[in-house]
């Protein structure tokens, strides 16, 4: 019998509790609280904390082009290393056309990491074309890393 008692008057609380904190009766330190955060509204929520995403810093590789019968090769030749930590993909473009994926993630291109001495073929690139290896962040960014016209 003490217990249904007890549950009861729980029960009657908590609702007495939960009705007052919808009825807009706010409290002086609340009101402190949403000015010392630079919430003039008043309709903030403290204590959380929202953290968004930086971006991939884009790395910064030496990459030269040379052709040899025809065939144009992109080269690593310093810089920085082309690594997955925050790179999805390296491709290249012909005259704006996707020809070929140096590196990306899963079954794409190559494998990961991009460093001196390596190097990718095109053989689609033809004199006066435009070709420009761009690199695809982790989160959708892209940038273009090295621009060449085809003499």
């Amino acid at each position: 019998m003490e217990r249904r008692t007890f549950l009861k008057s729980v029960a009657t609380t908590g609702a007495l509790l939960t009705t007052a904190g919808c009825m807009g009766g706010g409290s002086e330190s609340q009101s402190t609280a949403d000015t010392e955060t630079g919430n003039e509204t008043g309709n903030s929520t403290t204590g959380e904390t929202t953290t968004e995403a930086e971006p991939a810093e884009v790395p910064s590789p030496e990459l030269t082009f040379r052709t040899n019968s025809g065939v144009l090769r992109v080269v690593h030749m310093g810089g920085e290393k082309i690594t997955d930590e925050g790179t999805d993909e390296v491709y290249v473009t012909v005259d704006d056309e996707r020809t070929a994926t140096w590196v990306a993630d899963g079954d794409k291109g190559g494998e990961f990491p991009v460093s001196v001495g390596n190097f990718l073929e095109i053989e689609s690139a033809e004199s006066g074309s435009t070709v420009e290896v761009v690199w695809v962040g982790s989160e959708g960014a892209e940038e273009v890393l090295a621009t060449h016209e085809v003499g």
